[in-house]
């Protein structure tokens, strides 16, 4: 159904046109595309806050699983970063001595054993900095942010933890915010377009009152311009209010100029008809004389010749008088059997 029923369809209507589209749909697509915009950055801002949270959270774990543990029996001695006491599974733990990483190293197994590095692994953690800087690598088991840190022994300690948790982490986060925002526009767009029906009834309500008036027969007889805009639709406090208003004024003025052009008409008509009325006594006279001359008087031939063009033009002018009240009779009896135009009560 038309936002505005009243006015005509383009023929020219496309959705792939904007400038055809009703202002009901501009209004709906517009308030859409601004919730889906202001969801996508609280998705992006919350996404990237979480990023960093947890980010941190896991570079303080690392930092902690970096530093080992001493040997059993000797607190003072140095840390053993191989140590898989306290440590996740997946933890990764190796040590590079001489740029070769140590045949120890592993990733840590829910068995409490470590599971060998692949050559590839190797190439990765043998180029990282060693400057005790997290860094995120992609390993054969997954995402890993490691650390790698030079030891005054001479060697470098690599210590790992996976990213799967905190990649589901935001996976968790992203799906939850996609299908809470999806929910939340399906909503706001059913209670959108709800509330801009609402909106858009008084400009309906405009355009019908305008559509009734187009209708009316405004060019001839009588005319009952009884239609108004609704007072709901006409409050000048409002822009569609302050339109309706004008409207009403507008229809208010045509229907003076209506009632001012039928009183002149009516005028108009009342002295054709007089005037005809008053017109065909004299002339009856006229005729009657000179019917009774021509019938008991002798006339030269000039004399009869001028008796005969009285006469003539006498029966001219009733004719043209008999015209006159018949155009009058037909119009008055026109103006009377036309149909009243009344709308229903607003």
């Amino acid at each position: 159904m038309s936002a505005l029923s009243g006015i005509p369809r383009q023929t020219d209507h496309s959705w792939f046109n904007p400038s055809t589209w009703h202002l009901r749909t501009r209004l709906i697509l517009l308030s859409m595309a601004l919730l889906v915009a202001i969801c996508g950055a609280v998705g992006v801002v919350s996404y990237a806050s979480m990023d960093v949270f947890l980010t941190k959270q896991l570079d303080q774990q690392l930092m902690q699983a970096s530093h080992g543990r001493p040997p059993q029996g000797n607190p003072g001695g140095r840390p053993d970063p191989l140590d898989p006491r306290g440590q996740s599974i997946g933890t990764l733990n190796a040590r590079i001595l001489a740029g070769q990483v140590s045949s120890d190293a592993g990733f840590l197994s829910s068995d409490a054993t470590r599971a060998p590095l692949s050559p590839s692994d190797a190439r990765i953690l043998s180029a990282l900095p060693s400057d005790g800087r997290p860094v995120d690598r992609t390993l054969s088991t997954g995402g890993y942010r490691l650390v790698a840190t030079e030891t005054p022994y001479g060697d470098v300690v690599i210590t790992g933890l996976p990213l799967a948790s905190k990649e589901d982490t935001e996976a968790s986060l992203v799906w939850t915010m996609v299908l809470v925002s999806l929910g939340g526009l399906v909503l706001i767009g059913l209670a959108g377009t709800v509330l801009i029906r609402r909106t858009m009834r008084p400009l309906e309500q405009l355009s019908d009152v305008a559509t009734k008036v187009s209708k009316l027969p405004l060019d001839a007889g009588e005319v009952a311009l009884a239609v108004r805009v609704p007072a709901s639709a006409a409050h000048p406090s409002t822009e569609v209010g302050s339109v309706g208003h004008a409207l009403n004024l507008m229809l208010d003025n045509v229907s003076s100029a209506l009632e001012a052009r039928q009183q002149s008409e009516t005028k108009v008509r009342q002295f054709v008809a007089d005037a005809s009325h008053e017109l065909r006594t004299p002339l009856t006279a006229i005729r009657g004389y000179t019917e009774l001359l021509r019938m008991t008087e002798t006339f030269t031939e000039d004399g009869r010749k001028s008796l005969g063009r009285v006469q003539s033009q006498s029966e001219r002018m009733t004719t043209l008088v008999e015209d006159l009240l018949l155009l009058a009779r037909l119009d008055e009896g026109k103006a009377r059997n036309s149909p009243m135009w009344t709308s229903r009560s607003w």
